[in-house]
């Protein structure tokens, strides 16, 4: 049986922040579990597998970031998105939408920021699950690269010339890319629908991306 669906804005440093709500409530014992997305940059939709955590009895809540997908803003303003913006920003969605305890998750980048938040000391955290998140930056980056250097030498070549050149909004380097993305981000060719969605919002608005991530 399909859950209940709710979707709203929530006042944000003169923005809003969309959110959206599978379920309706806790059954006795039972806590919500609050999702952070990946990037910087991406938005909440290929984390909605997620949604199945409401047959366990509890509401699974998502937001976009400020910046991010439905939360994305009209003006460019890149000096607004720091890790600071996003750690407050846990705070003004469990405010708004009354998430006194929770369950909190985060994938990618949004483990990093989960960390940064558990930083702060915030009350009515049950459980942090941090999925497929460095600790490290220096780590990640060496580890990368490593990924990087197993690459067929063609498509070395072809990110090191755009990047060298900085044409890496080109088609030729963001077919390059793919390869690394296929063997290392998701392995599932074609993506599923809301992965792509989550890569179409990106293209679409990738400012806070190159912004923190480069």
């Amino acid at each position: 049986m399909p859950h209940t669906i709710t979707e709203g804005r929530i006042p944000f440093k003169g923005y809003e922040t969309w959110y959206r709500i599978v379920g309706e409530r806790e059954e006795p014992g039972k806590l919500p579990l609050l999702c952070l997305h990946g990037g910087p940059g991406a938005c909440h939709d290929y984390l909605e597998t997620f949604d199945a955590m409401a047959d366990t009895g509890r509401r699974v809540i998502y937001y976009d970031q400020l910046g991010c997908g439905n939360s994305s803003i009209p003006v460019k303003n890149p000096a607004l998105w720091t890790i600071q913006l996003y750690v407050e920003e846990v705070d003004v969605v469990r405010r708004a939408l009354g998430l006194e305890r929770i369950h909190l998750l985060g994938q990618s980048w949004g483990g990093m920021l989960a960390m940064e938040y558990m930083l702060t000391q915030p009350k009515g955290v049950a459980s942090l699950t941090i999925a497929s998140s460095p600790a490290s930056i220096p780590q990640w980056v060496e580890e990368a690269n490593r990924l990087r250097s197993q690459l067929p030498p063609e498509v070395q070549a072809t990110l090191l010339k755009h990047e060298n050149a900085g044409t890496t909004d080109s088609q030729e380097y963001q077919d390059a890319m793919a390869v690394f993305y296929h063997r290392h981000v998701c392995r599932i060719v074609p993506y599923p629908e809301m992965v792509q969605r989550t890569f179409d919002k990106l293209a679409q608005n990738p400012e806070v991306y190159y912004t923190m991530n480069g």
